[in-house]
């Protein structure tokens, strides 16, 4: 498809100095590599074509402190990079991540989406035309509240239990209880200055019951947090179960939009496998994600009902 960029995850450092990264070089690209702990083999990469891409900075993805942030594991790799596009270029920011799996750590799962989130904005304060897209294995389905967090903007960390930010399914996540309230209020209090923003949950209901139930300290009341992009996916996955591979663009208010041109879509009968794309050599336990995308020097956010939050003020404690 001879894509301009492409996002590796579980990529092996052996490989990506070898073999592999001499075969993307023939191809005509050049990548950059971060591994996601020292005792692991494999990290994530993202290469890019030279021919029309330009290298301009490696960013620092750094863990945010708190009391379930992994301080082992890194979030991802991030590059800004300029794209040609007509007579012009345009700057991108892009970051591949391969987010935990676990089952029970559904908090430090979301402060790896945070730390790689906040990066994403840090860059795109020093240069508001500055587009982001986020691609990985978030090792989280679609109906999980981490996804709901990415694509929404917020989430209420007192809905659901902490297993509905993992691997659970909605219907499968237990109602928060007093000790997940408390988790939840220590996971607030250790977030960098990170200000609530008060967005109706998708549960409000919910919440209501479980607060009526459950004495809850003035720490404990509010319990939302978000993050300032405007995220969105390439991809439905309404029809298709088992999805942990996703592809989100996104910008800061007021920044240039990204509209999906067209999309990879796999042959049926491969689609329809729920072991990933079997190959003779080299092969993968996941499906392959890909989009093309033009811009969209339109600055208003048409396509967000309602009133905006004042994102960027309330997040003026990350600068």
């Amino acid at each position: 498809y001879d894509a301009d960029i492409i996002c590796f995850q579980e990529l092996d450092d052996g490989d990506y100095n070898g073999t592999f990264g001499r075969a993307m070089g023939t191809l005509g690209y050049a990548g950059v590599y971060g591994k996601r702990k020292a005792s692991l083999e494999h990290g994530f990469g993202v290469f890019y074509k030279t021919s029309r891409v330009a290298f301009v900075r490696e960013c620092t993805v750094a863990p945010l402190d708190g009391a379930f942030a992994d301080d082992v594991e890194t979030p991802g790799v991030m590059v800004v990079l300029d794209i040609e596009d007509g007579e012009r270029k345009r700057r991108v920011c892009v970051a591949s991540t391969h987010v935990i799996c676990s089952s029970d750590r559904g908090f430090a799962k979301l402060q790896q989406v945070m730390a790689l989130l906040a990066a994403a904005r840090g860059q795109m304060l020093e240069d508001p035309a500055m587009a982001f897209v986020m691609a990985g294995d978030f090792n989280a389905l679609p109906e999980g509240l981490l996804i709901q967090y990415v694509l929404s903007g917020s989430v209420d960390l007192g809905v659901m239990a902490e297993a509905a930010f993992s691997r659970e399914t909605l219907a499968e996540a237990e109602p928060a209880d007093q000790s997940h309230l408390e988790r939840a209020a220590a996971f607030k209090l250790q977030t960098r200055g990170l200000r609530d923003v008060s967005i109706p949950s998708t549960f409000a209901s919910l919440r209501e019951e479980i607060r009526a139930a459950v004495t809850l300290s003035k720490e404990q009341r509010d319990l939302v947090v978000a993050h300032p992009l405007r995220m969105f996916s390439a991809y439905t996955f309404s029809q298709r179960a088992g999805i942990v591979d996703f592809l989100f663009h996104g910008r800061r208010m007021g920044g240039p939009r990204l509209e999906i041109v067209a999309r990879l879509e796999l042959p049926e009968r491969l689609a329809r496998l729920k072991a990933g794309l079997p190959a003779g050599h080299l092969s993968s336990d996941h499906f392959a994600l890909g989009a093309k995308y033009r811009f969209n020097d339109e600055r208003l956010w048409v396509d967000l009902p309602g009133p905006v939050p004042d994102y960027e003020r309330l997040f003026a404690t990350l600068d």
